[in-house]
Formats: structure tokens, C-alpha cells, sequence
């Protein structure tokens, strides 16, 4: 492994007191608190019309990138966005003169590095962890390939705290973690399992956050352990594409009544991954298939069997038998490099793109969620389930 990836911010980043975000959207309002307990946080830009007027976030103004173009330039600008959004802004800086690394950099490369180098720290944007590969929907082009299965698997709250404790013998802190599926809500023990990770992790993990489909409503027991928790319900609307109107509208006013803090988006499009519809090469070389990697913004890592797997499809794909994995896919959280902080090191390189093999196994086959995939398709197209 290089040393490339925790040694591209320059060396003006050392004494780093005052910083902009760039961006408010979902990776923004999920990292923010953490930015703002550590840093002063000079103004948020985003571009969203909403923000034309003026906003702001615990006193911190938001506008536009007109409005602050002199804070722009005058602090270091971390970019919580995902990897479509930032190539666009990655262009808008470099029109202002700013330079990569120098003047700005992605929050995933800020974190990791910066931390690391000067507090000692291992700190990640995110994890993920899936607990069920049953789902209530069957759509077409899921990212984790949950119609392909042929036998299911379902995460107990032993085997998920056991991978957690694995994580964070080298992982300081975590400013968000999801938990997903399939759908998540279909595994029972999920209140006891947030209960678990608050109890254990509550001061090294930012925010927890459930991903639903809002095909179940929540229960009683679900929603006291999100509330004594602080744990989010991110709810999936895909009901133009899937007659559920009236369960979703059920869930939407248990969680309004509810007190637990939620957040409901409608998806008409999606990326299709092409997988496993249509196997076939997609990179001419090593260098095509990493650099396809590095663009991809599923951006899900994801904690589980022991293992800390860079790809979520990548897992979601070998789960269901349709993939195998090959040398560097996972990194094994039960054995050590020798060091806690050779350990440490390789959990940082790993998330950032440092593979054993230069990418993930399935580069090659997977068209991914970054700028070079061009297969728009319609959200939540439902498939025949077999008989």
C-alpha cells in the first residue's frame, strides 16, 4: 500500500481552525455537527434555490457560491457532497483558482487524513451495516441485488456487535453509521440492536441512521429505542412506481407523532449498476477499472462478517451467490497487521481507495453510481417474484 492517499492535503492545512462546507444536502447534515464541534465554521454554501434568499444552520449562515465568494476564498472549503455533485463543483473552484487539496477537498479524503495526521485519530464519514436480505419490495434494479437471492441471511444483535467491537478496535470515531437491508424493519431484533450500539458506541458514532422503504409502519417498540437513542428514520418514497400510497401515508403520520427525528425523499430515477443483467468487461485495464472505482459514488462501506467490505453491491452481489469475492475485496477485522497502528493505517488507505488488488473484484463487470455511468432508469421497477 502507498502512502499516496493519507499525503495529498498540503502542509497549509496544519493549524486549521476556520473552514466552509460546501454543500447541505444529505452527507452535509449528517457530518455537520461534527465539523462544527471542531472547527469554526465560517458559512455553508450550497446552490440549492431554496438557499437563494438566505438560510442558516445553529447560527451559520447558507448561501450560494456568489454570495460566498470571499469566504471561499479566504478559508479551506470541505465539500460534503456526493462523488456526481462534487465533480461539478470540483469545476466551479478550479474556475475561482482554487486548487484541489490546497483549497478544498471531499469531506471522506478531510476526515480520513486530516485526523489522522494531526490528532492521532481514526475518523470515517461512514459505515454501513445490512441485517436482512428480505425486503418488502422486489425492484428490478437494487444496488444489493435483493431479488437474486436464493436463500436469505439475517444479521443477529451478537454477530452485529461483535463486527462493531472488530471496527472500533481501530476506528476512533464514525460521523454517521446506517443500517439497512433489504428492509431493515423486517428484522425484529433491530430495537434491541439500536438500543446496543447506542449503549456501547453513543460517544464515537455521530448519528445513527435507519434506511427504509416505508412499506412497514414502525413500532411502538422501534420508535421508543430511535427516541432514547437519537437515531434517524430515513424513509425511501418510491410510490410512483409502487402502489403503497396508503401504508406510506400510515407511516408518515406514526413517525410525525412519534417525536423521532425523520426524513422522507422521493426517488423517480436511479443509476441501474447493469449487473447481472449484462456480464461483460466494462475496463480495458487495471488503471480503467480503478479509475472506475475511484469514481463510483455508492461510497458504502459496510461492516460485516467480521470483514470490512469497501463495496455494499460488491457484498450484496456475493451474499446472493452471484459473485465471488478475490484478494483485497474485504479487509478481515480479526487479524492484525502486527500494530494498532499499522492496523489503523490500513482501515484509512482501505476506505480511501487503497486496495491490495487497485479495485474492488467487481469494477470490471459493475458499472457503478459515479459520472462515467449513463444508465439512467426509473425507480422501484417492480419484478415477477417466483412462485
Amino acid at each position: 500500500m502507498s502512502n499516496e492517499v493519507l499525503n495529498r492535503l498540503s502542509d497549509s492545512w496544519l493549524d486549521l481552525r476556520e473552514i466552509v462546507v460546501y454543500g447541505f444536502g444529505k452527507v452535509a447534515q449528517r457530518n455537520i455537527d461534527k465539523l462544527i464541534k471542531d472547527f469554526s465554521v465560517k458559512c455553508i454554501v450550497d446552490n440549492d434555490p431554496r438557499y437563494a434568499a438566505g438560510g442558516e444552520y445553529q447560527g451559520i449562515g447558507i448561501h450560494n457560491l456568489q454570495q460566498a465568494s470571499k469566504e471561499i476564498k479566504l478559508y479551506k472549503v470541505i465539500i460534503c457532497t456526493s462523488s456526481l455533485a462534487y465533480a461539478s463543483i470540483k469545476k466551479d473552484l478550479q474556475s475561482l483558482g482554487l486548487k484541489e487539496y490546497e483549497d478544498y477537498c471531499r469531506l471522506e479524503n478531510f476526515m480520513t487524513e486530516w485526523y489522522w495526521k494531526y490528532r492521532g485519530e481514526v475518523v470515517l464519514s461512514d459505515m454501513s451495516s445490512a441485517i436482512t436480505s428480505k425486503c418488502t419490495l422486489n425492484c428490478e434494479h437494487c444496488n444489493v441485488f435483493m431479488p437474486y437471492y436464493k436463500e436469505h441471511y439475517e444479521t443477529t444483535t451478537n454477530e452485529l456487535m461483535r463486527d462493531l467491537k472488530l471496527l472500533f478496535q481501530r476506528v476512533d470515531y464514525l460521523a454517521s453509521y446506517f443500517i439497512f437491508g433489504g428492509e431493515p424493519l423486517l428484522n425484529k431484533s433491530l430495537p434491541e440492536m439500536i438500543m446496543n450500539v447506542y449503549n456501547e458506541f453513543h460517544d464515537r458514532i455521530g448519528c445513527i441512521q435507519i434506511i427504509t422503504n416505508g412499506t412497514l409502519v414502525p413500532s411502538k417498540k422501534l420508535l421508543d429505542a430511535c427516541k432514547k437513542s437519537n437515531t434517524k428514520i430515513r424513509v425511501s418514497d418510491y410510490t410512483k412506481q409502487v402502489p403503497y400510497h396508503q401504508k406510506l401515508a400510515e407511516v408518515k403520520e406514526t413517525l410525525e407523532k412519534s417525536g423521532v427525528d425523520w426524513s422522507m425523499g422521493i426517488h423517480d430515477t436511479w443509476r441501474s449498476l447493469v449487473f447481472p443483467a449484462a456480464i461483460k468487461p466494462i475496463a480495458k485495464n487495471p488503471e480503467d477499472a480503478r479509475r472506475h472505482m475511484l469514481t463510483c459514488s455508492i461510497g458504502c462501506h459496510i461492516v460485516g462478517d467480521g470483514r470490512l467490505y469497501y463495496c455494499g453491491a460488491l457484498l450484496g452481489a456475493a451474499r446472493g451467490k452471484l459473485w465471488n469475492f478475490s484478494e483485497g475485496d474485504y479487509i478481515d477485522l480479526s487479524k492484525s497487521e502486527g500494530s494498532l497502528e499499522r492496523d489503523k493505517l490500513r482501515i484509512m488507505r482501505y476506505c480511501l481507495g487503497d486496495i491490495d488488488n487497485q479495485y474492488i473484484s467487481m469494477c470490471n463487470v459493475c458499472y457503478g453510481l459515479g459520472t462515467d455511468n449513463h444508465y439512467e432508469v426509473v425507480a422501484g421497477v417492480q419484478m415477477k417474484r417466483e412462485k
